[in-house]
């Protein structure tokens, strides 16, 4: 009887439009007391078993500019330390044959050093020149008192074909670090550390001369160690981009402190470390070009070139 006069007095409150308090004794819910905050900001409040809330993202901004909540692509980089090549591979590098290094540095001082104008020499190095289309290249690099060359020697033929002269007080930055290329690159990083060196005083490459595989108007030069590196020969020094970078930057300073020159009143080269960036996309010729070692002068199954 008593359950039937409860059961009555719900439905008439229902139908009165009010709803009564119910409350679970004893238990952790309670439908008429406020809710215990879950912010784990609060103070007290260690958070044990509680979900932290999220926080909407922010707006996106009026004219549908999006540039600030799109995260950029991260660059590919090489690997600090480039992998020797095989021993095989070693011995094909005419550069590697007894004697003919030290013939192509006597050669060099011969044809291509001028006293009055380059001073006397520091050191030679045999290294690898990147070009802007990611070319290796293998150059004889000299460093003077006064100047940079940079010198395309024939060591199959023992001939000089080319050379390039940097004064030291035109060079204004010198930057080392690993290759770095773009997010969607197709190229293969390189490995090992490079070293470049800047004469722009800011100016960029117009489209023409970046599009031009053949430019020499490019205000930059890149290096990285010859892969002769891991030869164990006896001057290896001589193949690598570390040795080279202290000497380089050392005449740069020592020539720009020389009283009574055109240089006396540059400040000191600026030096930078950061990755040297590789503005490759395709890379199809660069590819095929390192892989076959063109850039170097080799035995190539009976023919040297």
């Amino acid at each position: 009887m008593t359950h039937q006069n409860t059961t009555n007095g719900i439905e008439d409150n229902l139908e009165d439009g009010n709803v009564p308090e119910v409350n679970f004794k004893g238990g952790t819910l309670s439908l008429n007391s406020p809710m215990e905050s879950g912010n784990l900001l609060d103070e007290g409040n260690t958070g044990a078993g509680q979900q932290p809330q999220q926080q909407p993202p922010p707006p996106a901004p009026a004219g549908g500019d999006l540039d600030q909540y799109i995260k950029p692509g991260q660059p590919i980089l090489g690997r600090p330390s480039s992998a020797p090549c095989s021993p095989i591979i070693q011995e094909g590098f005419y550069a590697s044959k007894c004697g003919r290094l030290e013939e192509a540095v006597n050669e060099c001082k011969k044809a291509v050093i001028e006293e009055p104008v380059d001073g006397q020499v520091h050191g030679v190095w045999l290294l690898t020149e990147v070009d802007h289309w990611d070319n290796e290249k293998e150059r004889v690099v000299i460093v003077t008192e006064n100047c940079l060359l940079i010198v395309k020697y024939d060591f199959v033929a023992g001939k000089l074909m080319d050379c390039k002269r940097i004064g030291h007080a035109s060079i204004d930055t010198i930057q080392q670090g690993v290759f770095s290329y773009p997010e969607k690159t197709l190229v293969t990083p390189r490995d090992g550390q490079g070293l470049r060196l800047y004469w722009n005083k800011g100016r960029q490459p117009s489209f023409a001369e970046r599009w031009n595989p053949f430019c020499e108007t490019i205000p930059w030069a890149t290096f990285t160690s010859h892969p002769l590196e891991h030869s164990g020969a006896r001057d290896v020094g001589s193949y690598k981009i570390d040795t080279f970078k202290t000497a380089v930057i050392q005449a740069v300073n020592v020539h720009r402190q020389k009283p009574n020159s055109a240089a006396s009143n540059l400040p000191p080269v600026s030096e930078i470390e950061a990755p040297l960036e590789c503005d490759i996309m395709l890379g199809a010729s660069s590819t095929i070009w390192n892989q076959s070692r063109l850039g170097f002068f080799r035995e190539r199954g009976g023919v040297s070139f």
